[in-house]
């Protein structure tokens, strides 16, 4: 209790004191014990204990799988670093198979990176599904609100009959004050003001059933909402909906959202050509074009205006943000007494619209989901499948033919193409197209100048370089710059190619983009193809080089043993024939290894 004092009129008064009762007749008999320290301790409960020691062994057995996982790591780590020691000492030996061991260390390497980004994956689709699962816990618990809701409902439509058929001048003030609870509009009281501030009881209680219908009505706009598969589902249900709820004859629904409009159009049953659109501030939204929506001019100028609800006597502009952003705005026009008469949109309109629009971001907000972790599915498989095929290419004519088919597929271009590097040369070759050949490209090649088109610009610049219009540039060069063989260029996307040692093996070439601009998302995903790529290059050049000493060998041995004729052979010594015989067993057994190794 407060010990300032306050002294007004000759009073004095304690401010935060309770006032006691005055008590008659009253005596103390027996005096007031003092309470025990120990009486007031509360022993801690057994089921803490237990949920404490369930946590406990869910930390257990989570840091448990971590250490296996850690340990599996070291294992594939300590056999990496042993193929590497291996790869390093044939190095240095000069071992002739060096170039085999390369290719397994490159696709080691490789896949091991290949399945931290899968993991990273499955992380974030589990993130997703765990969205997922939250979602369905929200709509969950909103069904139980709405059953508590129709229950309370139901309580009151009693009430309130019972107050009806009550005569005048009986006491409604209970009723009176649940419809208050509920802001209902003056309608719903008597045609006088009321006096309960005044402490007089109400004259009379007039009620609208129709008001009672309106959460009726919700709540089955709800319903149907959480049953929708799509985007295009859920904004089909609003216009007839929200017509009948308000009763209001026109309702319109912008879409701000790229993500939302991207879905919509894609959920969208007919042609999108017919959707409307309207600009405001430099930017176009869509309108919901559908049998029962409406396509109205827009009340507001501009979309700094909608921070707030904007309700005027004639309309009402509910904005809906999603993720901290302008998502969907919903225009309502033209609201109707039962009369016919115009009549002005209330606070409970504007209420009643705001609880509705929760429950459709919770439902926009569930498709989105749906789809991205759709998306990162279908990306892991893309990636796995280009992995795949990239990483068992060992000859400059196989990875062209899959820059060509898989690249440009799964960039979403119309060609693709690369220009390989001879630095012994220092020009540029590119794979000629065959048509007896299996694939697009044969073994032919063609050769041009280093110096030559915006390849070499991208080498000198050392980065990933965007063309918008290639044409219009003094540099592009048609032979070298469109290897993939674009009837028209449009844009192309650029880079160069490095082995493990940083050296430039080739440049890649990405022509017309499909679907819009090259943007930032194209370029990041393009940079996690170049280490794929590169490592698929320097492993190609190493089977050459083993190839090119294998047939040198080969050719070497055959000068030798054609040297030695029949009479020359009866007159060497023993040695010398045990040396042929050894010879002509060797170039049989590489002629065998050149046969098997030409039908795998």
């Amino acid at each position: 209790v407060s010990q300032r004092e306050v002294k007004s009129s000759n009073k004095t008064f304690i401010k935060n004191a309770y006032v006691l009762p005055k008590f008659k007749n009253f005596t103390l008999e027996t005096p007031l014990s003092k309470r025990d320290v120990s009486e007031e301790s509360v022993k801690t409960p057994q089921s803490y204990y237990k949920k404490k020691i369930a946590e406990l062994e869910r930390k257990l057995t989570a840091d448990k799988k971590f250490i296996e996982k850690q340990k599996q790591e070291i294992v594939d780590l300590n056999l990496q670093l042993e193929n590497m020691r291996k790869l390093n000492r044939n190095l240095m030996d000069g071992n002739l198979e060096m170039g085999g061991d390369l290719h397994a260390l490159y696709q080691d390497l490789f896949i091991t990176d290949l399945r931290n980004q899968v993991e990273d994956i499955s992380k974030d689709a589990s993130l997703y599904r765990t969205q997922k699962e939250e979602m369905k816990n929200e709509i969950n618990n909103l069904k139980k609100e709405n059953n508590k809701f129709k229950a309370t409902i139901k309580r009151y439509r009693s009430m309130l009959t019972e107050a009806a058929r009550a005569p005048k001048g009986t006491d409604t003030t209970d009723a009176s004050s649940y419809l208050s609870a509920f802001n209902y509009d003056p309608g719903h009281l008597t045609d006088k003001p009321s006096n309960l501030r005044d402490g007089l009881k109400p004259v009379g209680l007039r009620y609208n059933l129709v008001s009672l219908k309106k959460l009726e009505r919700s709540n089955e706009l709800l319903s149907g909402l959480f049953k929708a598969r799509n985007i295009f589902e859920v904004f089909k249900l609003l216009p007839t909906s929200l017509k009948n709820i308000l009763k209001c004859e026109k309702v319109t629904i912008y879409i701000n959202n790229q993500k939302i409009k991207d879905e919509y159009l894609a959920s969208y049953p007919e042609n999108t050509d017919f959707i409307g659109r309207i600009r405001v501030d430099n930017k176009w939204l869509l309108m919901h074009t559908f049998q029962g929506s409406d396509q109205t001019e827009p009340v507001f100028t501009s979309l700094n205006e909608l921070k707030y609800c904007l309700r005027e006597h004639e309309h009402l502009v509910v904005p809906v943000h999603f993720q901290k952003e302008l998502s969907l705005i919903l225009q309502f026009k033209e609201k109707y007494s039962s009369k016919g008469k115009k009549k002005a949109f209330s606070p409970t309109d504007e209420g009643l619209v705001q609880n509705i629009t929760n429950g459709v971001l919770l439902k926009v907000n569930s498709i989105l989901s749906n789809q991205q972790a759709k998306l990162e599915f279908n990306k892991a498989a893309k990636i796995a499948k280009i992995a795949g095929r990239v990483t068992l290419a060992c000859s400059h004519q196989e990875i062209a033919n899959r820059v060509r088919s898989d690249v440009s597929e799964y960039m979403d271009f119309e060609t693709a193409g690369v220009a390989f590097i001879d630095h012994s040369k220092e020009q540029f070759f590119m794979m000629v197209h065959d048509p007896n050949s299996e694939d697009y490209y044969g073994n032919n090649v063609i050769r041009f100048p280093l110096g030559m088109g915006l390849s070499s610009e991208v080498l000198e610049k050392d980065s990933i370089l965007v063309f918008s219009n290639p044409k219009s540039n003094s540099y592009f060069n048609p032979d070298v710059d469109n290897v993939g063989g674009s009837l028209e260029v449009r844009n192309i996307l650029m880079s160069p190619v490095k082995s493990a040692g940083g050296q430039p093996v080739a440049v890649v070439q990405l022509t017309n983009k499909k679907n819009g601009a090259i943007c930032q998302t194209d370029i990041a995903r393009f940079e996690n193809l170049l280490g794929m790529l590169g490592g698929s290059v320097a492993s190609a050049l190493v089977s050459i080089e083993q190839q090119n000493i294998t047939f040198k060998t080969k050719e070497l041995i055959d000068r030798i043993s054609g040297s030695f004729g029949e009479s020359e052979m009866n007159k060497v010594n023993i040695d010398t024939s045990k040396l042929t015989n050894m010879m002509v067993l060797l170039k049989q057994n590489l002629q065998t290894w050149s046969i098997s190794r030409k039908t795998t």
